[in-house]
């Protein structure tokens, strides 16, 4: 694999640029491509197609893969919401997404080997993913009735299987085609450059459409109405890219990381994500501690309490809900610990072969304490652990666990041996972002492809590339043992 990789270092397409034109073309590119998806919808399409010629022929489908990942955050809003010409399937992220596989598929040839992890990691929850969806099948007239959706056989499969697989997309093209160091820079660029212009979008329309800033009620309203997205979601990009900015503000330590610091701290303060609050805390002092930061850990506590004081009384009222209750852990749950989770795994306690195998996709819809209302009125259980027991069973959550414990400990183990100390801040932030989401699991989230853990995915690829690069990288130049023995046919 040394030698594969050497050999498409020395052959990475005809445009050959420096890291300061790569990061100033990004830079254009994503502002241009912003103000048309503002403008018209379909001359985003045309942009993003004339875009997507040009990498094709410039071989490269790793820009490709990083405008896919750019996207992300805004998949929901209006002007993307919306099928071209009312054809069905022709969402900008979903021709995005294919425009990304045909590049991939058509420069196969200068990938390279996924190690076992990243191949394992990606067949289990693939798998997974597939199965849970297609043993839903059965159920989709229900489904589209409780959801209030008029969802077709093909209609259910392209929201629930073929759009979640476009979130996985950036897995793969980083597995097959980040090799070279300068891909690692981009990539951390463009996670950046992804939450500057989301975390701007956000702050200007709330700015001047939310009347009283102070209102949780009225920013949750404004974030359903401008994002299409429940806060939640909204802020889960936050959860992961927030320590991956991080990472990337003290390897780089220039404006553009510091900014969107800045900005991502103000956003995530007025969605009022109490999950957003605990995980980006937590990642934060978790990236001090393992990148050796500790010193700056006062520093950062008394800004963030000044941050806090200034924005609102209301931001500090709802990072503290149900703390002072003499700890009533359903208050801080929101209900749900009483009214949710244990109904459900109460009822599946009662059937070992439910509790085993699980029941597919929403498989929250069939439980009898569903049916008879007796838990709160959601589609799921606001816990991506209960999720993956009771969709894929124990013998699949124990499967995604094990193979994301087994990624952790990789990652852990191999920072203290990267010796390009900005690797090593990306790699600590890769391992804050990724614990940060599996924190945020709790309360929210999936373990299996949707929006919501988009960038999780992207994390876990990132950390893999850099594991792999610096193995491939060593002092003497040659293959390290490690490699050797992770490497694929």
């Amino acid at each position: 694999m040394a030698n594969n990789i050497l050999h498409h270092q020395e052959n990475d397409g005809f445009l050959q640029l420096g890291p300061k034109a790569e990061i100033f073309l990004a830079v254009i590119t994503a502002i241009l491509l912003g103000l048309t998806v503002l403008h018209s919808p379909f001359m985003a399409f045309v942009a993003l197609g004339i875009i997507a010629v040009v990498a094709l022929f410039a071989r490269l489908p790793i820009y490709a893969g990083m405008m896919l990942i750019f996207f992300f955050p805004f998949s929901r809003v209006e002007q993307m919401s919306l099928n071209l010409l009312a054809v069905p399937g022709t969402k900008p992220i979903l021709l995005l997404g294919a425009f990304v596989t045909v590049i991939a598929f058509l420069n196969f040839n200068r990938s390279v080997r996924m190690s076992n992890l990243q191949r394992q990691f990606a067949t289990v929850l693939l798998v997974l993913f597939v199965i849970n969806t297609l043993r839903a099948l059965p159920e989709v007239a229900y489904i589209s009735e409780v959801k209030g959706e008029n969802l077709s056989t093909f209609g259910y499969l392209l929201s629930y299987l073929i759009k979640p697989f476009v979130y996985f997309i950036p897995f793969l093209v980083i597995a097959k085609f980040v090799y070279q160091r300068k891909h690692l820079d981009i990539l951390a660029t463009t996670i950046t450059l992804a939450m500057l212009a989301f975390s701007g979008y956000f702050l200007f329309h709330y700015i001047f459409n939310v009347p009283d800033k102070g209102s949780i009620e009225a920013a949750w309203v404004y974030v359903a109405d401008i994002l299409h997205l429940h806060k939640n979601a909204a802020a889960a990009f936050y959860v992961v890219a927030f320590p991956l900015v991080l990472g990337r503000y003290f390897a780089k330590k220039d404006l553009l990381g510091l900014v969107t610091l800045l900005l991502s701290s103000v956003s995530v303060a007025f969605m009022y994500s109490r999950t957003a609050y605990f995980t980006i805390l937590v990642s934060t002092v978790v990236f001090c501690v393992i990148s050796r930061r500790t010193r700056y850990l006062p520093l950062i506590g008394m800004l963030g309490i000044v941050f806090i004081f200034s924005l609102s009384s209301t931001v500090l009222e709802r990072a503290s809900k149900g703390l002072g209750e003499d700890g009533d852990l359903n208050l801080v749950t929101a209900g749900r610990l009483e009214r949710l989770w244990k109904p459900i795994l109460g009822e599946y306690a009662e059937t070992p072969a439910l509790f085993i195998v699980g029941q597919g996709k929403y498989s929250i819809m069939q439980t009898k304490v569903f049916k008879d209302e007796t838990t709160l009125p959601s589609d799921h259980p606001h816990n991506m652990y209960i999720e993956s027991i009771i969709d894929s069973g124990f013998l699949g959550f124990f499967a995604l666990t094990t193979i994301y414990l087994i990624i952790l400990l990789r990652v852990w183990k191999s920072i203290r041996g990267i010796r390009d100390k900005e690797l090593q801040d990306y790699q600590c932030a890769a391992l804050a972002a990724i614990l940060s989401y599996l924190m945020a699991g709790m309360t929210q989230g999936s373990l299996l492809p949707n929006l919501e853990n988009s960038f999780t995915f992207t994390a876990v690829a990132f950390a893999l590339a850099i594991l792999r690069y610096s193995q491939e990288n060593t002092d003497d130049g040659q293959q390290s043992e490690m490699l050797a023995g992770e490497n694929g046919a």
